[in-house]
């Protein structure tokens, strides 16, 4: 039986669908050309090097009984016009994306939210997956799949500004938000939230049954001592929750 808490009502997954793919294409698009940029600039080097390169027999004048020898060294002709080179540096991996069919990444309940909070996963119990408007987005990278956005980061290395634009790009083109509800490449201390998508306004207000139900979960796994205190989640309870927070805990110390 579905949850009477569920907004069942959205397109989330058509759109995160859509995004998958056009970001797929879109980065399919970007390889090609940073190999191009690669290769021209491989070109574009070689042949500065054959048109400037001089043999200098032993510029320094090494003497040594081991190099009895001149010792030659390539030396460039003075004042040679260094060519312009594109500033890509090494190949993108192949990238392709879809929705993650994960149960965390897609619709959640209260319970599940809570577990995410005393997780330190979350520090919402009013967020996009409590109304079923959000879902994470899976990257594989050279055919192995990412969960973790810092770990994505890393596999792009000096190509992950290129990357960062693209995102943002078919965010707004798909009417879609980052995890702070913005259009941004997510990046904030403590959470790994960065493949994170959700439909604008998906959040639900504080003063919803959910999010209360969510809150009385965290006080009850907390007092089970499943997870731990989540600070962040706690500072920005609005007074209403703040005071359904404390009362649920009561409840709880109560009834062990």
């Amino acid at each position: 039986m579905a949850s009477p808490l569920h907004d069942s009502s959205t397109n989330i997954d058509e759109v995160a669908n859509r995004f998958c793919v056009r970001l797929t294409q879109a980065c399919a698009a970007m390889k090609a050309k940073i190999d191009e940029e690669l290769a021209t600039n491989k070109r574009s080097l070689a042949a500065w090097d054959a048109a400037n390169a001089l043999d200098n027999p032993n510029p320094r004048g090494l003497k040594s009984a081991i190099l009895p020898r001149a010792v030659t060294s390539p030396t460039y002709r003075y004042g040679a016009p260094f060519p312009k080179l594109s500033d890509a540096t090494v190949p993108l991996p192949r990238i392709t994306f879809t929705v993650s069919r994960n149960k965390s990444s897609s619709f959640r309940t209260p319970a599940e939210q809570a577990r995410e909070v005393v997780s330190s996963k979350s520090h919402v119990c009013w967020g996009g997956h409590m109304s079923d408007k959000a879902r994470h987005v899976l990257p594989y990278v050279d055919g192995r799949g990412i969960t973790d956005g810092d770990e994505f980061e890393r596999l792009l290395g000096t190509n992950l500004f290129r990357f960062q634009a693209l995102w943002v790009s078919e965010l707004r083109l798909n009417d879609l938000r980052d995890a702070g509800g913005g259009l941004t490449w997510f990046k904030t201390p403590g959470l790994h939230d960065q493949l994170h998508v959700e439909l604008p306004n998906s959040k639900i207000d504080q003063t919803d049954a959910r999010a209360k139900a969510c809150v009385d979960e965290y006080a009850r796994l907390l007092r089970l001592k499943v997870g731990k205190p989540n600070e962040k989640f706690e500072r920005h309870l609005d007074e209403n929750l703040k005071k359904a927070l404390r009362d649920s805990l009561a409840k709880y110390q109560s009834t062990k």
